[in-house]
């Protein structure tokens, strides 16, 4: 982000520089990004849905044994390594 707009949007919504920002403009407040807001009726939202079970890791005990035998790509939040 340009340094001006950064200096803006800070001075409009009334923070000091240092307020949320760590060195490279990054935002250290990672958690707030898991539960948004929700706004509108429910049938504008999707329905949540259940991670998938993979294949391979589908009722064995350890992920990490079933890592070292073989590569495993698993997609999150859709997929499982329970």
């Amino acid at each position: 982000m340009d340094a001006d707009l950064l200096k803006f949007i800070i001075k409009k919504v009334g923070l000091e520089d240092d307020d949320l920002l760590v060195p490279g403009g990054r935002c250290h407040n990672f958690k707030d990004y898991m539960n948004f807001p929700k706004i509108g009726t429910s049938a504008l939202r999707y329905k949540n849905m259940q991670p998938l079970a993979h294949p391979i890791l589908k009722g064995k005990v350890s992920v990490f044994e079933q890592i070292r035998k073989q590569d495993i790509l698993l997609s999150y939040p859709y997929q499982s390594c329970n």
